[in-house]
Formats: C-alpha cells, sequence, structure tokens
C-alpha cells in the first residue's frame, strides 16, 4: 500500500514536472519567434504567400522549386494575421502537433514508461528547435512524417484499412508537399516487403498506385525545379555529394554541427552513443530471440526505414546533382529520434540517466546557439543603425539583393533600397550578380543621389568562387578611385562572428 502511494507521489511529481518543461519550452520558442529576425528562406516564402491563391501555386512551381501545400495553407493561415510572428507561429503549432504523434508512436512501440523523457529528447532536438522559428516547410514536413509513420505501424500491427487510408492521404499531402517525401513513403514500404513479405507489400503497392498517378502532375514542372537546385562545380565530387547525405542522421541525432569543440569531442560523442546503441540491441535481440517480440520487430521496422531512407537520399542527389543541404532530410528526423527508444531496454535508473544527460546535452546546445538571437545577420540593429546614420535623399546600395530583402522588413526609413544589378523579381533567375567593374560604373551612374553620397552594403563572407563577394580587389580598387568612404563600419549588431560591412562612398 505504502509503495502504490509513494508510486502514485513520484508519477504525479514527473507529470508536473514535464508539464512544467512544456509551459516552459513554448514560452521560449514563442520569444524566439518574436525577437529573432527574418533571413532570405523566409522573406522567399512572406512573398509567396502574400500572392493570391494562384499566385501562390505558380510561384511555388517556378520559383521555390516545390509542390504548393505548405505554402497554400500558410497562404491561408496569414489570411488572420500577416506579420512575421504569426507566421511562425504556424511552424510551432506543426512541431507541436507533431511531438503528439511522436509520444503516441513511442507509447505504441515500447510503452509510455519514461516516454515523456523521449517527447522531451525530440521537442529540445536543435533542429526540431531550428524548424519550429522557421518561416519554411521543415516543421510542417516532420508533421507529416510523424502522422505517416504512426498510421503506418498502426496498419503494419493491425492490418486496419482505415489506417492504410489515412496513410496514403498523408503520403499524398506530403509529396504535393516536398518531393522527398516519396522516399519516406518508398522506405516504408521495403520494411513492410522484408518483414511482411511480398504479399503484403504488393498489396500496398496497389494502395499507392492513386497517390503515383495523383502526383503525375508534377513531372511537367520537375525537370525546370531540378535545374534551379543543381550545382556543377567540379569540387562538388560523387564522394562529396554522397557523405553529405550520410553525415545527416548523426547530426540529426546528436547535432554534433553545433558542438562547439574540435573534431576529438565530436568523435567521442559519436561513439559513446554508437557502443550504447550497439550493446543494448545484441543484449535486446539475444533476449528475445526464442520469443517473437513484436516491439523489437516494430523497432527494427524503422531501423531499416532509417537505413533505407538515407540510401535512397544518397543515390537520388547523387543522380540528380542537386545541391545537399541537410534540412532537405528533415522528414527523417521522426525516424532518426526514435532510435532512442532503444535505450529504454536499460535499466530503470540507467534510462533516467542516460535520456537525462541526453536533454541537458541539447539545452547547452541550444544556449549557445541561441544566446544571440540572430538568423544570419542582425539585420533588426542593422535597419535601426541605418536609420540613424544616414542623410537625406542617400540611397541605401545593397550587394548582393538577397541582403537586401530581409533589411526592408526592418527599415522605417525613406531613402530607396537598391539591390545590385538588378531590382528583385522573385524568379529562378534573379539572383545575378556584378560582373566587373565595367558593370558596376553603368550601373551607380544611373543611380541619382540628392545628398551627392551612397550607402554600400556589403558581405565579406559571400564565396568568392560564385562571384558574389562585393570586397573582391578589383571592387575595392574601383571603390578607391571613384569614391571618397567618409565611413567604414563592420556592423555585427548581436552577431559575434557575422557582420555587414557599411560604407559611405561619396563622390569626388
Amino acid at each position: 500500500m505504502t509503495n502504490t502511494i509513494k508510486k502514485g507521489e513520484a508519477d504525479k511529481v514527473e507529470s508536473m514536472a514535464f508539464y512544467g518543461f512544456i509551459v516552459l519550452y513554448s514560452a521560449c520558442l514563442i520569444y524566439l519567434c518574436y525577437e529573432l529576425n527574418v533571413w532570405e528562406d523566409e522573406t522567399y516564402t512572406l512573398h509567396t504567400t502574400s500572392l493570391s491563391l494562384p499566385g501562390v501555386i505558380n510561384k511555388s512551381y517556378h520559383f521555390e522549386g516545390q509542390p504548393p501545400v505548405y505554402f497554400l495553407l500558410l497562404r491561408l493561415w496569414r489570411c488572420f494575421n500577416s506579420g512575421i510572428f504569426f507566421a511562425r507561429l504556424f511552424s510551432l503549432i506543426s512541431i507541436g502537433t507533431a511531438a503528439y504523434f511522436f509520444y503516441r508512436i513511442v507509447c505504441f512501440i515500447s510503452g509510455k514508461k519514461q516516454s515523456r523523457w523521449l517527447v522531451a529528447i525530440f521537442l529540445l532536438n536543435p533542429f526540431t528547435v531550428w524548424a519550429g522559428l522557421e518561416i519554411r516547410v521543415y516543421a510542417f514536413l516532420i508533421l507529416l512524417s510523424s502522422i505517416a509513420i504512426w498510421f503506418f505501424i498502426r496498419f503494419y500491427t493491425d492490418n486496419k484499412k482505415k489506417d492504410l487510408y489515412i496513410f496514403l492521404i498523408v503520403g499524398l499531402i506530403g509529396v504535393y508537399t516536398q518531393y522527398f517525401f516519396t522516399l519516406e513513403i518508398a522506405a516504408l514500404a521495403f520494411s513492410l516487403l522484408v518483414f511482411k513479405g511480398w504479399k503484403a507489400f504488393f498489396n500496398l503497392c496497389l494502395y499507392l498506385l492513386p497517390v503515383v498517378l495523383l502526383f503525375l502532375p508534377n513531372l511537367i514542372f520537375l525537370p525546370d525545379q531540378l535545374h534551379m537546385h543543381q550545382y556543377h562545380l567540379t569540387e562538388y565530387s560523387f564522394v562529396r555529394r554522397f557523405s553529405a547525405v550520410l553525415y545527416s542522421p548523426q547530426n540529426f541525432l546528436l547535432a554534433l554541427q553545433l558542438v562547439p569543440f574540435d573534431k576529438w569531442i565530436r568523435l567521442a560523442i559519436k561513439l559513446i552513443f554508437i557502443v550504447g546503441f550497439v550493446y543494448i540491441y545484441i543484449k535486446t535481440f539475444k533476449k528475445n530471440i526464442a520469443n517473437r517480440n513484436l516491439n523489437l520487430e516494430l523497432f527494427n521496422v524503422l531501423l531499416l526505414g532509417s537505413g533505407i531512407l538515407v540510401l535512397l537520399y544518397g543515390i537520388v542527389l547523387v543522380i540528380s546533382d542537386i545541391v545537399y543541404l541537410p534540412r532537405y532530410m528533415s522528414i527523417g528526423l521522426p525516424l532518426f529520434i526514435l532510435l532512442f527508444t532503444l535505450f529504454k531496454q536499460y535499466s530503470f535508473t540507467a534510462v533516467k540517466f542516460i535520456y537525462g544527460v541526453i536533454c541537458l546535452y541539447f539545452i547547452l546546445l541550444l544556449i549557445v546557439y541561441y544566446i544571440n538571437p540572430v538568423k544570419d545577420y542582425d539585420y533588426k540593429r542593422i535597419a535601426r543603425h541605418i536609420n540613424k546614420i544616414e542623410r537625406k535623399g542617400e540611397p541605401i546600395l545593397f550587394y548582393n539583393s538577397i541582403m537586401s530583402l530581409p533589411f526592408t522588413y526592418y527599415y522605417t526609413g525613406k531613402n530607396r533600397i537598391l539591390p545590385l544589378p538588378d531590382t528583385i523579381t522573385f524568379d529562378s533567375t534573379y539572383q545575378k550578380n556584378i560582373k566587373d567593374t565595367v558593370q558596376l560604373k553603368q550601373i551607380t551612374d544611373k543611380i541619382s543621389t540628392a545628398s551627392n553620397s551612397y550607402l554600400l552594403i556589403t558581405n565579406d563572407l559571400a564565396p568568392i568562387e560564385l562571384n558574389m563577394n562585393m570586397n573582391r580587389e578589383m571592387i575595392n580598387d574601383y571603390i578607391k578611385i571613384h569614391y571618397a568612404t567618409t565611413l567604414d563600419t563592420l556592423y555585427y549588431g548581436r552577431s559575434k562572428d557575422r557582420y555587414l560591412r557599411i560604407r559611405r562612398l561619396e563622390k569626388k
């Protein structure tokens, strides 16, 4: 009786601690939603979702390079409020809903015991937090992936048509949100083939046929969209492409790319995880070798699905010659984090210690990453600084155009903002760069200035090989010959390592 009371009290304390964590977590993310400035990609979304519904569809295919579902939903969401903060709330709600389905998956696979720890790990994962603070598609993809996995494993275990139909509907929404969602469907289908056999796999494929047929209209736009994301520099080799994909799961799981130490510390973290994972997997496998255990089987289904997903990404990206960014694999995040469920096979005390350390590790990484709440450059404070120092009738020149976009959301002055070399047209080819000083002279000669000066804002970090660095020697030489530089500031704002260079150029 006493033990039962103590257990009840412990459960009550644990519940209060969990819900307290949810409240604190939500408050922190809402604060960051308000505080963080927008960056280039987010301004694309804001522009696309400010158009009419036909305009949204057009821009999603011809500029964003993605199917339109996310942009259409966000367009409808922004009918209530068009502000930046409200747009980010859509991503936060997506992450919160994804956490609910993630919790249901964990409980289904390994029971309710300590499942809240895994929800905390899911929410604290740095990529989850990043996606929740982006006005981009990634949080919505994590939600769709979580729902798809939930109904897939329900169908896998119970073979109910209702679960299959919902899985197919979510799959259709997914492929009209991001093309890579087809890879997750394929990975889960392959897992079904391995563990249930050809009959179950063939049956699933028959039901997937309508999804395939409804996806076919996208093939009209696919060649042009692939071209938008391709990169033909020689150093982007086969090995570099494939290795970039292989690094993604470890970064999703352990956020190693954020660890502020040398490679040996990152290697140690990786080895500790691998050793602990392999040890408990072998122990669990031996324990259940005599008796078929559904929980272990479901874990193996998701483990195999994760591996196949990474392999498919590697194959597709190498063949298509697309520039790979880790966020493109956001649909894999729930699958990867579910691998932590295996650690629940350790003893009760060990599990709490392991999950507690992981949560603390993620919290420390998030503190380091968001201690200075800035995305890319501190456009908020740069805009305020320009408001203070600008002269009346003084054009503000940006090199290049992608830097001017976030700035326009915070600048409250009346001077003209002129991205070089051309105005922004929001098409797949608008990101042009100044070729040489002759072109630069032709452009600046046409820009009238009532103050006889210009403010020039440039970026030192732009890759020279992409011809986007305005601080190249030939540009600086041209400026010295034709202008007197009366102001030259490296403005960081709250950023520790990323600045924009602000120069006032006065005609000689």
